[in-house]
């Protein structure tokens, strides 16, 4: 298990779906995308966030109000059985 899927499982337990901030790694296991995916959006504005440094950062937030509307690249949002949420 990874440093991503460990900090999704220990959200997970303290009964949050996504922590407030996520990074790279951690949009991309919360959308089934590969990280180099999720920078691409990022970096096209079609993922809200912001470049901290050399980091892509956004808030669960924004992630959450852009996957509301119709312009919302398409995403699973489910985990898969067995997954950092079940």
């Amino acid at each position: 298990m990874n440093n991503s899927e460990e900090r999704l499982k220990a959200a997970a337990a303290g009964g949050l779906i996504l922590p407030e901030i996520l990074d790279v790694p951690l949009l991309a296991l919360a959308t089934h995308k590969s990280e180099k995916t999720v920078r691409d959006l990022l970096h096209r504005g079609l993922l809200p966030g912001r470049k901290v440094g050399r980091t892509w950062l956004t808030s669960r937030r924004d992630l959450l109000r852009l996957l509301a509307t119709h312009d919302a690249p398409r995403f699973d949002l489910v985990p898969p059985a067995g997954g950092p949420w079940a």
